[in-house]
């Protein structure tokens, strides 16, 4: 089968096309990164500005949709290097109640990002919390006494636990939990028998 064979001005006439295009194709990607686009991407939270004497319990889950505006170039460019966002939650104001609204604080999220980019919601837009008084409760560690062996098998000697005490901090309602039975056994099941 023979080669079809372009002349001198078929050449010309198909570079000529290939610049073009070329040419086109670059204006339209200046275009295109210059525009503001918004975005969604998924970010940790890191909670900041604590309660003091009060612990707490997020009722949700630990990340959250954030909603960003920024040029096509910064979104290019985060695209190429994906990373996951942290941002931090400013719990000062928990003070008197047990929800954090992100509309309140859109400003102090946005200082934690560079001024190309803008935050403009998140969601879910409200974070609940379970609060309740954090204390300190010493536990005494005891070990199980009635335990029963295969034939042959015996414990030899007294039995001792290292530590003998065991620190509990959180909750106060979580605490209830923590604490020796009649029998000397904790709440919690062993692998004894």
């Amino acid at each position: 089968m023979r080669q079809r064979r372009f002349n001198k001005i078929q050449r010309r006439k198909i570079n000529i096309f290939l610049r073009c295009l070329i040419i086109s194709f670059l204006a339209w990607l200046l275009i295109a990164v210059s525009n503001q686009y918004t975005f969604t991407i998924k970010a940790g939270i890191q909670y900041v500005n604590l309660p003091e004497n009060r612990a707490f319990h997020p009722l949700q889950s630990d990340t959250v949709n954030i909603k960003i505006k920024m040029s096509g170039w910064h979104v290019l460019m985060s695209k190429l290097n994906a990373d996951t966002a942290n941002i931090q939650v400013d719990l000062s104001g928990l003070n008197t109640r047990n929800f954090i609204v992100f509309s309140n604080q859109i400003g102090f999220i946005n200082k934690q990002f560079p001024n190309e980019k803008r935050v403009i919601a998140v969601s879910p837009d409200t974070l609940f919390f379970d609060f309740s008084r954090q204390i300190q409760k010493k536990v005494p560690i005891r070990v199980p006494t009635a335990i029963s062996f295969k034939k042959q098998f015996s414990i030899i000697g007294d039995t001792r636990t290292t530590p003998s005490i065991g620190n509990h901090n959180g909750p106060h309602r979580r605490h209830t939990k923590y604490r020796v039975s009649r029998n000397g056994y904790h709440p919690w099941r062993t692998g004894f028998h």
